[in-house]
């Protein structure tokens, strides 16, 4: 990913897919951002909006630091890189995004994807029922 994703009048990061790419209209990935997230990325140094925004080594180099901060934070379970994308997924489905915004950001082809996610923000449902407050029922 380049400088040249980042349009930074609109504060959007634009991208296409490289698993979709020629496989789906839908392959292109529009992610707002905001003023943290445009402090985080910078901006193209001297200009060359060629520039790589983040200088990733190769997988295994990603995968060994990945398995560095899991086991730093205290984590026994084995962390994958999928299961960071099925973190955000779920984080943002509990925080109230709607469905289609999220495969959206996933970029996924349809919502038929993303529903696998669902099944873990089922606590939500009781949430939904105890927003109701109490409910005053008298027969006639």
């Amino acid at each position: 990913m380049t400088f040249r994703n980042v349009d930074y009048t609109t504060k959007t990061l634009k991208f296409q897919q490289q698993k979709t790419k020629g496989h789906s209209s839908r392959s292109w990935v529009i992610v707002p951002l905001n003023d943290n997230l445009i402090k985080l990325l910078g901006y193209p140094p001297d200009d060359n909006y060629d520039a790589r925004i983040f200088d990733v080594p190769t997988y295994n180099c990603c995968s060994a630091h990945l398995k560095k901060w899991v086991k730093a934070s205290g984590i026994k379970k084995k962390i994958t890189w999928h299961c960071g994308r099925h973190s955000f997924a779920v984080n943002v489905l509990s925080k109230g995004a709607n469905i289609k915004t999220v495969s959206s950001l996933l970029g996924h082809t349809s919502v038929r994807m993303t529903e696998r996610y669902l099944h873990v923000v089922d606590s939500l449902k009781q949430d939904a029922i105890d927003s109701l407050g109490e409910i005053n029922y008298t027969p006639m």
